[in-house]
């Protein structure tokens, strides 16, 4: 499929990292202006297999984030023939991060049941090197409002 290509260089298509079940990516793919996407990544097998099913023109990378990140980029180079997506669509998990669960999580964390930092918060750190691998014209970061006081290491 060729991708029309911007002014910028960048080609009209998107990447979605996190897709869940393939709700945010609506939009993009069956919306007005048809935003292909790509490449999709998931770490659930059941949301990966949605995925599959209802977008069955993306690449579905089902997974650790962690593990798949350089075959996400690779794959986003060969498909763009080198060039670079126009968009860029990320969306970790915030239940760590949440103001929903904050008193849950403090409750679990002075009991000692549950570490001070939770590791999902850092899922945001490979979705940052895609976007300076792939350095799509724009990126949305979707999360919760209690993320600008959470501490990644």
């Amino acid at each position: 499929m060729p991708f029309k290509k911007r002014k910028s260089g960048a080609k009209f298509c998107a990447v979605t990292l996190f897709s869940g079940g393939g709700i945010g990516d609506i939009p993009f793919e069956w919306g007005f202006r048809k935003i292909p996407v790509v490449a999709k990544c998931e770490l659930l097998e059941e949301r990966a297999a949605l995925l599959r099913t209802n977008y069955p023109q993306s690449e579905i990378f089902q997974g650790d984030i962690w593990e798949l990140k350089d075959s996400i980029a690779e794959h986003v180079h060969s498909k763009l023939e080198g060039s670079r997506p126009w968009l860029m669509v990320l969306s970790p998990p915030c239940q760590g991060m949440s103001s929903n669960g904050a008193g849950r999580i403090s409750k679990a964390i002075s009991e000692g049941k549950r570490s001070k930092e939770d590791e999902r918060n850092r899922l945001i750190l490979p979705g940052i090197e895609l976007i300076e691998n792939l350095k799509p014209d724009w990126f949305i970061l979707e999360n919760v409002s209690k993320m600008y006081n959470t501490v990644i290491r």
